[in-house]
């Protein structure tokens, strides 16, 4: 994909989910959902976008189009004919543009913890991430963003976890995640009255980055769209109550028939 190293992982047999990561994440934190979905019967996909983990650390400037389209290009290359598409905070941008361009491919949505776009306060707040990043305060961002995207009961009962997610995110290459903290300022879901597919919006209760208002907002805006909410979570919630996210996504795309 123009050169473009797309690193993902696989395992499971069965109708395809491609999962997208937030920013600052990879393909690790949907490890739950990939066993999950392998255990359901699913062809369970997670990659790494492009300036993430194992993928093309490729200078910017990205975009959720660009990303978009490095998604379309892995499931070109997959070969994958029929395919749901998850994502996670602005990989839920990722995802609505991805599902728009791939029309009739995709038979079914899920949306986690992502926004229509994203208001001006947190556009600010990823603005200023990039200025960190730029300056040598990767570790800063990291501790914030694991901090805020659990919960304070799970931080102190689960904080091996806690360090972990802080470790994923401190372990970003700093230029990239500069751009990639600017490409998910200006993001956004393009057109979702045009969504054909089933679809499902969803968030944590206490996420403080895509609450359960912009999930519904989400649900309220495609034709066909479920809303649900994961009690007691926080923004990372597939990494916080992975049976509770499982449960929710796993059921909802056994109800979503591919299209024949």
């Amino acid at each position: 994909m123009d050169g473009i190293e797309i690193a993902y992982d696989e395992i499971g047999d069965g109708l395809p989910v491609v999962f997208a990561h937030g920013l600052g994440g990879s393909a690790y934190v949907w490890r739950a959902q990939l066993a999950g979905g392998a255990e359901r019967g699913y062809r369970a996909i997670a990659y790494d976008a492009r300036g993430a983990a194992r993928s093309s650390m490729a200078p910017g400037p990205y975009s959720v189009e660009t990303w978009a389209e490095d998604l379309i290009g892995l499931c070109d290359r997959l070969g994958l004919e029929r395919v749901a598409l998850v994502g996670h905070s602005v990989g839920t941008m990722v995802a609505e543009q991805a599902a728009l361009r791939l029309g009739e491919r995709v038979w079914a949505l899920a949306l986690l913890g992502g926004a229509l776009e994203w208001p001006a306060a947190m556009r600010a707040a990823l603005e200023e991430r990039a200025r960190l990043a730029r300056a040598g305060r990767l570790h800063e961002i990291a501790e914030a963003v694991a901090f805020s995207g659990l919960t304070e009961d799970y931080r102190r009962e689960v904080p091996a976890v806690h360090g972990l997610l802080a470790g994923i995110l401190a372990a970003n290459d700093p230029a990239c995640y500069a751009e990639a903290a600017l490409a998910a300022a200006d993001g956004r879901m393009v057109d979702p009255g045009h969504l054909g597919c089933p679809a499902l919006a969803f968030a944590g209760e206490h996420d403080a980055v895509g609450p359960p208002s912009e999930a519904e907002a989400i649900a309220a805006a495609i034709p066909d769209c479920e809303l649900a909410i994961i009690p007691g979570a926080a923004h990372w919630c597939q990494i916080e109550d992975p049976a509770s996210v499982n449960e929710v996504l796993f059921g909802f795309l056994e109800n979503a028939h591919p299209p024949s």
